[in-house]
Order: structure tokens, then sequence, then C-alpha cells
């Protein structure tokens, strides 16, 4: 009974643990593992893991938003006549050109 106790003590400080640390970006990270060990006191992988992960973001060009075109009008007429033509070949009128 108490082994299982203990255990869920455990598993839910890692629960917490785990929230905690997503929140935090790899530069805050790696100064949680600075204040908790020492300036570049063990943890070799993990301080290795972050900083590539620091490199990589700052390498990296923000993304671009895209844009939307804007349809001009004379594609939204063109729009228009296509659709008229259509409705108007459905109701069993014949279509006429337009122009």
């Amino acid at each position: 009974m108490r082994g299982r106790l203990v255990s869920e003590e455990r598993r839910h400080r890692a629960e917490e643990r785990a929230k905690s640390r997503a929140g935090l970006t790899p530069a805050g990270q790696l100064a949680v593992i600075d204040a908790r060990l020492g300036e570049g006191e063990g943890a070799v992988r993990e301080r290795a893991n972050l900083r590539r992960q620091i490199e990589a973001t700052a390498a990296k060009p923000s993304p671009k938003v895209k844009k939307v075109k804007k349809e001009s009008k004379e594609r939204v007429k063109a729009k228009g006549r296509r659709k008229d033509s259509r409705s108007r070949s459905r109701n069993g009128t014949r279509a006429r050109s337009a122009d």
C-alpha cells in the first residue's frame, strides 16, 4: 500500500515538472539547469541539445505571411457571366454571350 502511494506522489511531481518545463523556452530551460546544478556543471547532453535548439531558432528566418490575391473586377465579372450562363441553360433558356 505504501509503495503505491509513493509512486503516485512521484508521478504527480513528475507531471508538474513536465508541465512547468513545457512552458519554458530552450534558453529558459538552460537557465533552470544552470541555477539548479551550477554554471556548466552536469547535464552535458541536455545542455548541448538546448544550445542546438537555441541556435536553430536563431538561424531560422521568421515565417512569411502569404498574401491572398484579390480577384480583379474583370475576373469576377467573367465568373458571374459563366454562372449566369450555367443557370440559364439549366432553366431551359439558351445562354447568350454578353459581348
